[in-house]
């Protein structure tokens, strides 16, 4: 924690103490950090993958994710008509002079907002802890994840996997030849994993291949696996869509 950045914060807490590495540990189902100056950016965390996260100018309102329709899914439904800049379990503003002030929930249920000079943060149901830190913003989210390691554990995957996946450059948009020929042109590219996404199945809900897929799923990984990587394949089991031949057969399951 940095002392020229201690000097612009007033802390509104049950309780601080210092954090084992550097910055503070806050309790309460409801923290405020009063900046004496306005900040210059906030950075938004999305609730999940389809969420806005970015750095955004604090003159901007929240930007609406479109279409409409998809909000409640793509944002946090509580939040989602929230025009204030906020995001899901941690925030931070960046000060004139590069500073990152940086507060993140160190439970779950939690969300930050930027309310003009105020950087608050609250639990959705019950209280819990907090981190706040100021500085580089890499060095504090480091720092972040290992907090969060200590309370929730890590998963058993030792390195991470490399992996190529459809849907960020195709979309829906996907077929057999397209992608055969996309994993010869990959050659030795360091991807661990090529994961067909959505657009492969004959509907949601029927998970078998559609006619984009002739030779079937079978010798797409079979392919795959040619190369030495790992096939992936999406499923959303639990999503039926009304036109697809399980929600026609079997709507005693729904």
């Amino acid at each position: 924690m940095r002392n020229k950045a201690l000097k612009q914060l007033t802390i509104r807490a049950e309780a601080c103490r210092p954090a084992k590495g550097g910055g503070f540990i806050l309790s309460g189902s409801t923290v405020a950090l009063e900046l004496l100056l306005a900040p210059r950016c906030f950075l938004v965390h999305g609730w999940q993958s389809w969420s806005l996260t970015a750095w955004l100018e604090t003159s901007r309102r929240m930007p609406a994710m479109q279409p409409a329709l998809m909000r409640p899914m793509q944002t946090d439904p509580v939040h989602v008509d929230d025009e204030r800049l906020n995001g899901s379990w941690y925030g931070a503003v960046e000060m004139d002079d590069g500073q990152v002030v940086f507060l993140g929930a160190l439970g779950l249920d939690s969300h930050v907002a930027l309310e003009g000079d105020s950087l608050k943060g609250w639990y959705e149901i019950s209280g819990g802890e907090w981190f706040l830190a100021t500085g580089d913003e890499q060095q504090i989210m480091t720092h972040y994840a290992e907090l969060l390691m200590e309370r929730f554990g890590k998963g058993r995957v030792r390195k991470p996997h490399h992996v190529w996946c459809s849907w960020y450059s195709l979309y829906t948009e996907i077929y057999e030849q397209q992608l055969f020929k996309i994993l010869a042109d990959l050659d030795d590219l360091p991807f661990d994993v090529f994961q067909i996404d959505d657009g492969w199945q004959k509907k949601v809900g029927d998970w078998e291949p559609n006619d984009k897929f002739p030779s079937g799923m079978q010798a797409m990984a079979d392919q795959i696996r040619a190369t030495g990587r790992i096939p992936g394949l999406w499923l959303a089991p639990l999503l039926v869509v009304p036109s697809s031949s399980l929600y026609r057969q079997h709507r005693d399951w729904l």
